[in-house]
């Protein structure tokens, strides 16, 4: 399978949220209530993606044949105690189908060099604190905890998560 990492366009909004529903219910199964997984709205995510893609959100996507598999979106950290220089990386999902392939560090390794290349010299995420899958793509990829902690309130449920971080580079 040939993959392609490019930068996501406005067009690939309804394609980025019917993967971000898709992945969100398949990998999060078991891990947070049902009842939030089967009341997300592939509409509704259109929107919230439309938004973020028109003000200029880093979001690279892999597509094979025409066929998005994939996407990561990342950019300067969030948090509170983040320092100048340290960036994040807000999402990474790819379509079940396409798991255990590569797309994951592919985007993975995309998404840590444009860290790097827009001056990061660190990078955060967060991580649902039960996601062992997760997180150990995370740990094999170079991430480690940080110790800090936190809870992100959703309709229907209270998510616990852990962050991880680790050094950038151009060079991976």
């Amino acid at each position: 399978m040939q993959v392609t990492i490019r930068a996501a366009q406005i067009e690939d909004a309804p394609l980025l949220a019917a993967v971000q529903v898709e992945t969100w219910r398949v990998a999060y199964r078991g891990l947070v209530p049902d009842l939030l997984l089967d009341s997300m709205d592939v509409g509704e995510r259109e929107t919230g993606w439309r938004q973020i893609l028109a003000e200029g959100g880093e979001t690279l996507v892999a597509e094979s044949d025409g066929d998005i598999l994939g996407y990561v979106s990342f950019g300067i950290s969030r948090d509170d105690d983040a320092r100048a220089d340290v960036g994040e990386m807000f999402a990474i999902y790819v379509r079940p189908p396409s798991w255990g392939v590569g797309v994951g560090r592919l985007l993975h390794d995309a998404a840590v060099v444009g860290i790097a290349a827009a001056g990061s010299t660190e990078a955060t995420l967060w991580v649902l604190d039960n996601n062992k899958q997760a997180r150990n793509f995370y740990e094999h990829a170079g991430w480690f905890t940080d110790g800090h902690v936190k809870t992100e309130e959703r309709p229907a449920a209270t998510l616990a998560k852990v962050r991880y971080r680790r050094r950038v580079d151009i060079r991976l």
